[in-house]
This record gives structure tokens, sequence and C-alpha cells, in this order.
């Protein structure tokens, strides 16, 4: 009886639960800030949409604007198709629901398509896009490289605008098509 009291005593104990001081360095933009920021929200057609970001913190002298760093957004089309966006920078306009991101933004649809891009513009209250800078991209259809884009209806009309080059890939139908003759 003495063994089966005192054996738990003998194993190694766990530590204790102890809070330590944050190694997280916040800037003094002199407004609110948040540490992994989450902002959800639904476009004017009531499709829902997600903006996070490592931080987040209001501009002093404009605070309806949010600094981020490495914002990333999720969006549902009308279609059901999600999109997914991502970027090193970008500044959240609370009024106007319009996301500014630049350095490395990268768009993914669920289909299989991925475009990266400098800088863009998505406005969350219409789910719509456009950016000025070349856009390089690929996919199941194929490959291409543009001056600029705009993505518009709700997502279901992407344009390439400015110079434009796309290669695009045969199908696997029209692989077994050819094959045949």
């Amino acid at each position: 009886v003495v063994l089966v009291i005192a054996w738990p005593q003998l194993g190694e104990k766990p530590k204790k639960f102890s809070l330590d001081v944050s190694r997280i360095s916040v800037h003094d933009s002199g407004g609110q800030q948040m540490i992994n920021a989450h902002f959800t929200g639904t476009d004017s057609t009531g499709h829902p949409f997600t903006v996070t970001a490592d931080t987040a913190a209001q501009q002093k002298q404009m605070p309806d604007l949010i600094d981020m760093s490495f914002p990333k957004a999720d969006m549902t089309m009308k279609s059901g198709a999600w999109v997914a966006l991502s970027a090193k920078k970008g500044v959240y306009d609370r009024k106007t629901e319009k996301l500014n991101l630049s350095e490395n933004v990268t768009v993914f649809h669920d289909s299989g398509y991925e475009f990266q891009t400098s800088a863009m513009v998505v406005d969350l209250a219409t789910s719509t896009a456009e950016g000025s800078a070349p856009v390089t991209g690929h996919g199941p259809g194929g490959n291409l490289s543009a001056a600029g884009f705009r993505i518009v209806d709700r997502g279901k009309s992407l344009f390439f605008t400015g110079k434009s080059r796309m290669a695009l890939f045969p199908s696997a139908s029209a692989k077994k098509e050819a094959a045949k003759k």
C-alpha cells in the first residue's frame, strides 16, 4: 500500500504553469495595436471574408487606416469558389473596406491558379481587386505574365491589362483526341 501511494511521488513532476515576458516588439504608433489580428465581415451580397495579420496597428493621424504585417485574406465568391490573398504588408481602410496589399502579393484560387504581383487593392465590400504592377501566374490551364489585372463581377471575370503573354497547356481530353488521330 505504501508503494502505491509513494510511486507517483518518485517520478518527475511536471513544471507548474508560469508566465514569461513576451518577446514581441511592438512599435509605438500612438494608436491601438493588435497581435494576431482577425477581422471578419461580409460583402454587400452577404458573402463572407476574413482578414488576418501577424500584427495590426492604427495609424496615429488616420485611425480608420490599419497597418498590417503579413496580412492574409480569405473570400468566398458567389459561385462558392474560395480565394486566398497574402502579402508582406497591407493597409486596411475600415471606412471603405479596401485592403491595399504590397510586397510579395500572392492570389490563390481553389481551382489551382496562383498569381504573384508586388501590389494590389482589394475592395472587400464588392469582392473586386485590381493591380497595375506586373503580374505572373500559373495554373492547370497554363502560365501567364501581364502588366496588370482587374478582378470584377465578384470574381467571375479576370482581366489582364497592358502587354500580356499566356502559354496555354492542352487539356487532358485534347491530348487523348490528338492521340486517337
